[in-house]
């Protein structure tokens, strides 16, 4: 119950919106508002109102609905262009869908990815859902150098990789999947992270984790097991998986922590 009260508190907003949508679409039908038009005397005249009680009334209850909810769109869209999705100091979990309505029907053009879950801010970029990504929050730049770890590499022939993205929390072994436990790994470690939860930007990470992705072999998946800041996740996508479709990987899947004290990556999500 908690859990739906505090999505719904994050997306208010956005739900009385499409609310607003369908009633202007429905209205129509439950109110009959055909014959409400129909009972106007059909005088000939060239009136704007008349005009448009002429074109509703050859409508239908369907058709007026459309009109309303183009209408209600088409305002909505104008409010919502300059506005950034995704506000307050809350954990934004909602599916790829609703983003996307966000996106193309509300019109949204902004979205913070501060707060989004890992998995969807990587899925969100590679698909340009939004036109512009809001990606820090008042954190600073440090340029040091990353550390990268290579485990059950000797394998070269291996088309599936683990990538362990290691920067604002570390990351243990056993919070890995088993079944991938196995698997050629390349771990880049933000040397700069020497307190858990510190969230600096660092171009340094972000060159060598793309480096290493551009390394891999021609149709490769990869794994991604992270605990990378928004910032971070936007500039690893742009610079590499963005590429994918004309590069060397062939799919991605993003595993997401669970929220139990352990925190697995036990939650796996394609995002190409």
């Amino acid at each position: 119950m908690k859990e739906i009260i505090r999505k719904f508190k994050d997306c208010k907003t956005q739900l009385c919106q499409f609310f607003f949508i369908f009633l202007a679409l429905f209205l129509p039908k439950i109110s009959n508002i055909e014959s409400v038009i129909n009972t106007k005397p059909k005088d000939i005249s060239f009136d704007i109102i008349d005009i448009i009680y002429y074109f509703l009334s050859k409508l239908g209850n369907l058709g007026i609905g459309i009109f309303f909810a183009g209408i209600a769109i088409f305002t909505i869209r104008k409010m919502n262009k300059n506005k950034i999705l995704n506000n307050g100091n809350i954990y934004h979990d909602h599916s790829y869908l609703w983003f996307l309505l966000c996106s193309k029907i509300l019109g949204y053009e902004k979205c913070n990815l501060v707060l989004v879950p890992i998995y969807m801010q990587f899925k969100l970029v590679i698909n340009d859902v939004f036109s512009e990504f809001i990606v820090t929050n008042n954190i600073s730049e440090e340029k040091t150098s990353s550390k990268i770890i290579y485990i059950n590499c000797d394998n070269k022939d291996s088309l599936e990789y683990n990538l362990i993205l290691e920067d604002t929390y570390s990351i243990n072994d056993f919070q890995i999947p088993p079944e991938k436990k196995q698997l050629p790994t390349i771990k880049v470690i933000n040397s700069k992270t020497k307190s858990e939860g510190v969230r600096k930007y660092n171009p340094k990470f972000v060159e060598f984790v793309v480096k290493e992705i551009r390394a891999l072999p021609k149709g490769v998946l990869i794994n991604i097991f992270a605990t990378t800041h928004a910032q971070h996740n936007y500039e690893i996508v742009e610079q590499s998986l963005k590429l994918a479709d004309r590069g060397n990987i062939a799919e991605v899947f993003v595993y997401q922590q669970d929220r139990q004290s352990y925190r697995n990556f036990s939650e796996r999500y394609k995002v190409i």
